[in-house]
């Protein structure tokens, strides 16, 4: 075919821009899975993080039951204990048996009931402690707010980690393909102007260049994610004994949750996508760029 007898023609260009891209697919590949692993690691850590609500003994079972189903029709909850008066002293009983004295100075009626609420995700913790902190039959919220706080900062702070990385990559990787470009450019000089004599349009000249481009960009994408695939089968085993007990991690973007552990096809498909767009775009947008100025 012409694209890669083109392709040829230029090695050492071509060959900067496939290890360009490819460096860059993968690199993002990579930063992209960890911060998704690690995101899925840590909401599921602050996923089981209770909010343990502890009511007055005066509250009637009834309100607590009424409160019971309002928040279990909000769609925050993972998982609801109850706990009554009489499991709370039987608790009691069981942690103090050795220990007659205590158990004697007091009764069922001095425990109160309580709540143990797990999230459907973090930021329901916070709604679901701020929501009871409100109710006039509570007596007492409890809740690592702190350490919730700090997996939400650290997760905040992966996420703009992969977001600079891509911003700097697409900076790098665009300067150093219109770099490319132009040398190809330079070499085809002779050619290009007798093609401008001929009457070729800039489009119809330019056109060349794009598609030696954006055969690149599938060829660099592809070998990127051979490269991932390759390195997730080895540290599978290490990820397995890393995560045992643990069935599944996920996260939720805008609603829609991806399954990250075990390994998903749908959402490495769809990550790989994405890498492969914002490889394509910074191929022509650099080889724009370079043709719009040295192609009259």
């Amino acid at each position: 075919m012409e694209v890669f007898k083109n392709i040829r023609r230029t090695p050492f260009q071509s060959t900067s821009m496939f290890l360009i891209q490819f460096f860059s697919a993968f690199l993002l590949l990579v930063s992209i899975s960890t911060t998704l692993f690690l995101v899925a690691v840590f909401n599921k850590v602050e996923t089981q993080i209770p909010v343990i609500v502890y009511f007055k003994t005066t509250t009637k079972e009834a309100d607590i039951f009424k409160l019971r189903e309002q928040l279990m029709k909000s769609g925050k909850v993972a998982n609801l204990d109850y706990v009554d008066k009489k499991k709370a002293f039987e608790f009691y009983k069981n942690q103090n048996q050795n220990n007659p004295l205590l158990l004697e100075m007091t009764s069922e009626e001095n425990f109160p009931p309580s709540f143990e609420i797990q999230a459907k995700e973090p930021k329901h913790l916070f709604e679901i402690a701020t929501f009871f902190k409100n109710e006039k039959g509570v007596d007492e919220v409890q809740f690592e707010k702190q350490t919730v706080e700090r997996l939400v900062t650290v997760t905040n702070i992966l996420r703009t980690s992969v977001f600079v990385l891509a911003t700097y990559l697409a900076v790098m990787s665009i300067i150093t393909l219109i770099t490319m470009v132009m040398f190809k450019i330079a070499l085809r000089r002779e050619e290009i102007e007798l093609q401008q004599l001929l009457g070729a349009t800039r489009g119809k000249i330019s056109r060349p260049f794009f598609d030696e481009g954006n055969v690149i960009t599938i060829l660099s994408t592809f070998a990127a994610t051979g490269m991932l695939l390759g390195l997730l089968y080895i540290v599978q085993d290490s990820i397995s004994a890393y995560l045992f007990g643990i069935k599944a991690l996920s996260v939720t973007v805008y609603s829609t949750t991806f399954t990250i552990w075990p390994l998903n096809l749908l959402t490495l498909g769809m990550m790989v996508g994405a890498v492969f767009v914002y490889i394509f775009i910074m191929n022509i947008m650099s080889t724009k760029i370079a043709t719009d100025k040295y192609i009259k």
